[in-house]
């Protein structure tokens, strides 16, 4: 860095000096906040992907409600819900787990984007959409809204096939960090479900029990499946720990050849036997079912089991018992322990609180700001505490019956308390479960005083309404009467004038197609064509009966003019200036001594203007042309166009000259003149001259334009072929390209071919 020194000796920095160092340190700033951005990115993601390896025997919906609820807040997801598809033939989806979704808007968004969910199973690809008509309106507490602007379905797929789809609404559109995020994240969740839906750690303990009858025991103790083996009684023959840890079972003991019958009621026994005797008797290899069992808890509760029929060597067939989970109780499976971070931002109210004692233990955001208390200020208070019409002794009783009964909830409606004592109207859903070995309820809680407070509305208002309705129904009936008898009346008249209208539609459709035949008899035919040039094709076709654009050939002292105009509008104001033009151009053509394309638009231009009376009425009207001239003698072609351009094809390599910006009769002033480009046919080429109805075609599977591109990519497909088969490939192209939609303009496409021997 320089330095400027004062008379007294001492160092001193410029102002240019000072200005460098506050640009580098604001440089640096600007450094850190991104090394700073960077780290925190690389920490989130660290984080979900620990949360993406789905543990053994960890339930599918536990393992994706974790990663589900560090990823979606992550990308400004304020909803989101997780589907895996059970089967391949059908892509038939299955809802696994849900980000702050109830279960009545997780039905409503399955139900209203299902065909969106299909489309990308279907497709492979991501599905990222501006919400701007009607946006879904969601509650993400008590009194807050939010409204997303954006819906993401994004597809989960392993070795090509989709096992999985997330779709979540988002704030805000994703940033590419965020796709970046959700692209690194697919290989990991793909993996995880594909095991998942194979069972790969069960087929591999199947298998290596059907290997061997000395090596079953090892793998029934090392296996982390919940594994027991039956004979065709019921009674256990073998089980790992596992089993019985999930089953909270002290251990092995001489019970345990008769151990369910030792857990389960009589009638639970019964039904054990029964399923045991279908799959011996029966085809039937698998069958998962409930079972109760004992608790320690003064109640019994509902286990899920998968029973599986397998051949065990030197012995009858066996009962292969793998123990899935519960549903009502379990205190030391830690796969269905609450998850304290998803509730939080969960939308609904929840509480948690003691199944015993009622103690509050938690309760989520929505809930806090609801019932207008801290965390803090909660906990210790009893549940009944804040329900006013129920003591301690009816709760207690409640969740007696909903821990002794097959029900997996009770739901019921009531008044909860806020702290300033005023209250609310809701509706709650209990569930019994356990949190840190304790059992507890999970009471979740809808706020429905709205609701109700419209129902005493519609209630106070109801004899007011019923009888303004029969006044308006009297009135209505009269009114229908005399319509009735109008309606015939203008019925008549209706016939008498669609008939006129119908006899005026034939008269012009017949001026119609004899205008039609007017306007074709000035194009030249395709024998014409072939005889000013050999090897040529037009494909023409216009968008209503007559057209706005023409095409026209001519020769003069040796010289082929070729010539494809397209007019202003299309129809029967197009086929107008069509007549027009084409008379114009054959006027000039003849009577011109010149033979420069660029010199004849520039006549054009002139008397069309003049025709037009540009410059007294400002009249728009005009056309683009392209314009050719084969000079046969100098082994070479002339081209200008106004606005439309000419490709051609020599050496296999695609070459495009530009029109001028200018139309022919434009009525702008100080426009570039139009300029003459010359081309030497040293060898075999393809030219094309075309107006721009072809490349403006909406069609394809996005509705979008076809594109000068993708024209340049049809015409080098297609410039060694014959022209009777190029003309075929450019009808069946946009045949294809169109489909069902409508044509949107006139379409004229000309090629030709000339070879160095064109004399």
């Amino acid at each position: 860095m320089k330095v400027n020194r004062n008379n007294g000796g001492e160092d001193e920095y410029s102002d240019q000096d000072i200005e460098a160092l506050k640009e580098e340190l604001k440089q640096l700033r600007l450094f850190k906040k991104d090394q700073e951005a960077k780290e925190k990115f690389g920490q989130h993601l660290t984080e979900i992907k620990a949360l993406l390896t789905r543990k053994p025997g960890q339930a599918v919906e536990v393992w994706a409600d974790g990663w589900m609820a560090k990823l979606v807040p992550r990308i400004q997801g304020v909803q989101a819900a997780m589907y895996i598809v059970t089967d391949n033939n059908t892509n038939r989806l299955e809802y696994i787990s849900g980000f702050a979704i109830s279960a009545r808007s997780r039905q409503t968004l399955a139900s209203s984007q299902n065909a969106l969910l299909q489309h990308v199973v279907k497709t492979k690809e991501p599905y990222e959409v501006p919400l701007l008509a009607n946006p879904p309106v969601l509650q993400a507490a008590a009194h807050i809204q939010l409204v997303p602007k954006t819906l993401l379905i994004h597809p989960f797929t392993y070795q090509n096939e989709v096992l999985g789809v997330v779709e979540v609404y988002l704030l805000e559109a994703l940033t590419e960090q965020q796709r970046a995020l959700i692209a690194d994240l697919q290989d990991s969740v793909a993996l995880s479900l594909k095991m998942y839906r194979d069972k790969t750690s069960l087929k591999a303990s199947l298998h290596e029990m059907q290997q061997t009858k000395d090596r079953h025991q090892n793998i029934l103790d090392n296996t982390q499946q919940a594994l027991a083996l039956l004979d065709q009684q019921g009674q256990i023959l073998d089980a790992n720990k596992a089993f019985f840890q999930l089953l909270d079972y002290s251990g092995k003991s001489e019970a345990l050849p008769s151990f369910f019958k030792h857990l389960a009621d009589e009638a639970d026994h019964k039904h054990l036997q029964l399923v045991i005797n279908k799959l011996m008797q029966t085809e039937h290899n698998s069958q998962i079912t409930l079972l109760r069992l004992a608790s320690e808890y003064g109640g019994r509760v509902k286990y899920k089991f998968h029973f599986t029929k397998i051949a065990v060597p030197h012995q009858s067939d066996s009962i292969l018992v793998q123990l899935l989970g519960y549903s009502i109780i379990n205190k030391k499976h830690q796969h269905t322990e609450l998850s304290f971070e998803v509730l939080n931002d969960a939308m609904q109210e929840v509480f948690i609180f003691d199944m015993h004692n009622l103690e509050v233990l938690y309760a989520n955001k929505s809930a806090l700001t609801n019932i207008e208390f801290s965390l803090k200020g909660l906990k210790g208070q009893r549940f009944d505490e804040l329900l006013p019409q129920f003591n301690q002794d009816a709760l207690v009783e409640i969740i007696k019956v909903l821990s002794q009964s097959n029900k997996e909830y009770i739901q019921f409606e009531a008044q909860l308390r806020r702290q300033d004592q005023s209250l609310y109207a809701a509706n709650l859903r209990l569930i019994i479960t356990s949190y840190r070995t304790k059992p507890v309820v999970v009471a979740m809680v809808q706020d429905i005083s709205q609701r109700k407070e419209l129902e005493r509305d519609l209630l106070l208002q109801g004899d007011k309404i019923a009888k303004e309705l029969t006044r308006k129904v009297n009135e209505k009936e009269k009114k229908l009467e005399w319509e009735k008898a109008r309606t015939q009346e203008i019925n008549q008249q209706i016939i008498q004038q669609n008939k006129i209208i119908a006899d005026k539609r034939k008269n012009m459709l017949d001026s119609l197609q004899y205008a039609k035949m007017i306007q074709e008899s000035i194009l030249p035919s395709e024998a014409t064509m072939r005889k000013h040039v050999i090897e040529s094709f037009v494909y023409y076709k216009a968008k209503d009966v007559v057209s706005g654009d023409f095409y026209w050939v001519h020769e003069k002292q040796g010289k082929v003019f070729l010539v494809a105009a397209d007019c202003t509008g299309h129809g029967v104001p197009g086929a107008l200036l069509t007549m027009l033009g084409s008379n114009l151009l054959k006027e000039v053509v003849k009577t011109s001594d010149t033979d420069d394309p660029a010199d004849i638009l520039e006549q054009l231009d002139k008397v069309m203007s003049e025709s037009l009376q540009h410059e007294e009425v400002e009249n728009r009207d005009g056309m683009d042309v392209a314009l050719c001239v084969i000079d046969k003698q100098k082994q070479r072609i002339s081209f200008a166009g106004a606005k439309n351009p000419l490709i051609y094809i020599k050496d296999n390599e695609v070459q495009k000259i530009r029109g001028s910006i200018r139309s022919i009769g434009s009525w702008a002033h100080n426009l570039p003149p139009f300029v003459t480009h010359h081309i030497a046919i040293d060898q075999p080429s393809t030219f094309y001259i075309f107006s721009d109805g072809y490349q403006d075609q909406f069609g394809g599977e996005a509705d979008k334009k076809f594109m000068v591109s993708q024209l340049k990519s049809l015409f080098k497909q297609i410039h060694l072929k014959p022209m009777a088969e190029q003309k075929q490939f450019v009808i069946d192209t946009m045949d294809a390209w169109i489909g069902r939609r409508s044509q949107t303009d006139d379409m004229l496409v000309m090629g030709f071919k000339l070879s160095n021997d064109i004399a």
